[in-house]
């Protein structure tokens, strides 16, 4: 909010005129870096306290999960502000998120020792392995992604939706050679959201562009893609070969078969129909008999399930692919699943999304 200086203040003149309400400022301590002066002594007056992001316990660890636009100026300039903060106004937090690599305590030191409070924010990223190729580390758990599925659920799914069209396209740009950057304005009329959309929903995870520059187009390809955990390459089973099931697996297996940079691939496939089973569909992909789905799965190291069967077999098939292990599940049968909590259910419904297309017909 102290980019836009001005107009922060005159709505917290107007707060401060029209309310008793206090006003509080969130920032990430760099105004000062981006103004070229101390912005602080404008505010007397007009904002109580302020909230400021720390981020990490010392610059080496502030750089690998903040990057920031500022490079090593950055945190610095974080702690001269919030110092000039602590004298300014009567209420200044520093915040950090118990994100993998911060030592918390080492930063509630740093807040104490210039008379701030302290507060830790809970962790809501999408994923460890983000994080481990930013210098963090593990939290432990999962077979793919890591750690902690139930903070990585809260991310919305608007979100991580919007997250997969920015990706789409951004590997359709002809890149080329050097560097090649896309604005935000141009990235959310492509895929249809507001700059300031783009600009929040990339914010989420860190900071990646420059200001009045845009993003880094290849460097922005590369962080999504470890964002959604697509830079290793993800197991697929299909669960049902009949025409859906058959055409899923060819689709999968074709991409992952033309050298793109396309991360899925089909580990299995499996069928109760004897007359099926043992054939191949496409690229020599055998049908293997459901009887073997548990065992086979764990051994093929499957990451996703995709559930084509009737719907009176779905619930069973699902049972057994959480006994494998697997987190994740596609389900084009008509009929809702029950999952333990750290497994993720998407619904496919051709039938439902003909008939509610139908409507708008007349």
């Amino acid at each position: 909010p102290l980019l836009r200086l001005d107009a922060l203040i005159a709505v917290a003149r107007h707060v401060k005129e029209h309310s008793e309400t206090p006003v509080r400022v969130d920032t990430n301590g760099q105004a000062n870096l981006y103004h070229g002066r101390n912005v602080l002594p404008d505010l007397v007056g007009v904002v109580d306290a302020f909230s400021i992001s720390l981020n990490a316990q010392d610059n080496e660890t502030y750089q690998k999960l903040s990057r920031p636009a500022f490079g090593e100026r950055a945190y610095p300039a974080v702690l001269a502000f919030a110092r000039e903060a602590v004298r300014l106004f009567p209420k200044v937090i520093l915040t950090v998120v118990d994100v993998p690599g911060v030592d918390v305590e080492a930063c509630r030191r740093i807040a104490e020792s210039m008379g701030a409070a302290f507060r830790v924010r809970e962790y809501l990223d999408s994923g460890d392995r983000y994080l481990d190729e930013r210098g963090g580390h593990r939290r432990g758990g999962g077979r793919r992604g890591g750690g902690d599925r139930v903070r990585r659920a809260r991310v919305p799914d608007v979100v991580i939706r919007r997250l997969v069209v920015y990706l789409r396209i951004l590997d359709e740009l002809d890149l080329g050679d050097g560097d090649t950057y896309i604005s935000s304005q141009e990235l959310g009329e492509r895929a249809g959201a507001s700059p300031a959309q783009v600009r929040k929903d990339l914010a989420s995870f860190g900071e990646f562009g420059k200001q009045g520059v845009g993003y880094n187009a290849r460097y922005l390809r590369e962080e999504l893609r470890s964002i959604l955990n697509l830079r290793h390459r993800v197991g697929v089973a299909v669960i049902g070969v009949g025409e859906l099931g058959k055409a899923l697996a060819r689709y999968i297996s074709r991409r992952a078969g033309r050298g793109e940079r396309y991360p899925f691939h089909v580990a299995a496939l499996f069928d109760t129909d004897p007359q099926k089973v043992g054939r191949t569909v496409d690229l020599g992909l055998e049908i293997l008999p459901a009887e073997r789905l548990t065992e086979e799965m764990r051994k093929r190291r499957v990451d996703i399930a995709i559930i084509t069967v009737p719907a009176s077999a779905a619930q069973g098939v699902t049972d057994r692919c959480v006994e494998a292990g697997v987190k994740a599940i596609l389900n084009f049968a008509p009929v809702k699943l029950f999952v333990p909590d750290d497994v993720r259910v998407h619904y496919s419904d051709v039938s439902l999304e003909l008939q509610q297309l139908a409507y708008y017909l007349s």
